[in-house]
């Protein structure tokens, strides 16, 4: 498994971060993203007898949000994961993720679909890419029904510098999204955990992290499309879930040091790095070559 690093961020612009400037990631990363997603899974199977040692969660209900262009089949292993550990979880269970095409003029068929699952009680949204925007709208517009929203390889501000100008302009065409208003880097009203990779081949680093410091954002190693089936991700999430409610775990700290949630053999086998690409294009990033 790899390992997840918890960054704290200084409040500001996220464009002006200096280790990942505002650009879309490299092309050989957008290139590689098959191949390397099928490494993290790879890892995701090699990492199952250590994952099914994490504590059981309370049983508050989770809806799974998949990606642009995706549909409940993307987002299979993690869930299945979370029902293992006592979860009441959902699906997307509206097909293909279009986004507004979807999902209806502010979220409206979400809301229904949200309702109609689970009622008013609070519950937990995670959302992959495209589904993690989805998430944190609904959240905003609905704070008092959502316990905690978890996001994973998700573009917060909207900047369209941060992903590949051929994906950009089919996800407008698809999606028939009109062109983006200003990136918006308000927080969210409800407790908020941004998984991000550095390897991220669609969308950039810069664009996932919440730029104040309070802000919990975990970098793992691996591609974007990897996201929904990679370890390290499956004990953040894990972990996140099981913290209380009413706040976010602060950071500054690895993932369970705040609630005793990770298992201490998890933990010592967190050992995997980057790969030799992912690394080497992280480590150009931070010499500004």
């Amino acid at each position: 498994m790899g390992e997840a690093t918890t960054t704290p961020r200084t409040a500001g612009d996220a464009t002006s971060d200096p280790v990942r400037p505002a650009a879309a990631p490299a092309s050989f990363l957008t290139l590689s993203e098959p191949v390397r997603s099928v490494w993290d899974f790879g890892r995701l199977a090699f990492s199952l007898p250590l994952l099914w040692n994490e504590a059981p969660g309370d049983g508050h209900p989770v809806i799974v949000l998949p990606g642009f262009l995706l549909d409940d089949q993307s987002t299979w292993w993690l869930r299945t994961y979370l029902t293992s550990l006592g979860y009441r979880v959902y699906g997307f269970c509206l097909g293909q993720n279009l986004g507004a095409r979807t999902v209806g003029h502010c979220g409206a068929r979400l809301t229904e679909m949200i309702e109609r699952l689970v009622g008013r009680e609070p519950v937990s949204l995670i959302g992959h890419s495209l589904g993690g925007v989805l998430a944190r709208d609904y959240a905003r517009q609905h704070p008092e029904r959502v316990r905690r929203v978890i996001t994973l390889g998700s573009p917060y501000a909207g900047d369209e510098r941060s992903m590949p100008g051929p994906i950009v302009q089919l996800r407008r065409y698809l999606a028939r999204e009109a062109l983006r208003k200003a990136p918006d880097h308000s927080p969210l009203p409800v407790p908020h955990t941004i998984i991000y990779s550095q390897g991220d081949g669609v969308v950039a680093a810069f664009d996932c992290r919440h730029p104040h410091a309070n802000a919990d954002n975990i970098e793992v190693p691996g591609s974007h499309i990897g996201l929904v089936v990679n370890p390290a991700v499956f004990q953040v999430v894990a972990d996140r879930l099981r913290a209380p409610p009413e706040r976010a775990p602060s950071t500054g700290r690895g993932p369970g040091a705040e609630h005793g949630a990770a298992p201490q053999q998890l933990q010592k086998n967190t050992s995997l790095e980057r790969t030799p690409g992912e690394a080497s294009h992280a480590q150009d990033q931070m010499t500004g070559d």
